[in-house]
């Protein structure tokens, strides 16, 4: 499967907004998985674990990161 991430810089939305993001996105037909996390450092590992991430990312920990595997 494939898989796409979006940063949105400087952008904070508190986690019950974001869980409700990602559930939306992974209702779309065909995406298999969706998140949008802050991208602090323990949300970008425990996406490397979930297989949501490879390589780096240049986001920090005031932006949002939306990962999509469709």
């Amino acid at each position: 499967m494939a898989s796409a991430n979006r940063i949105f810089r400087n952008l904070y939305r508190d986690s019950v907004s974001l869980m409700q993001i990602s559930a939306r996105l992974a209702k779309t037909p065909g995406v298999a998985q969706a998140q949008a996390i802050m991208a602090s450092d323990n949300n970008l590992a425990l996406l490397r674990e979930a297989g949501l991430l490879a390589g780096t990312i240049e986001a920090g920990p005031n932006d949002i990161l939306l990962v999509v595997e469709a």
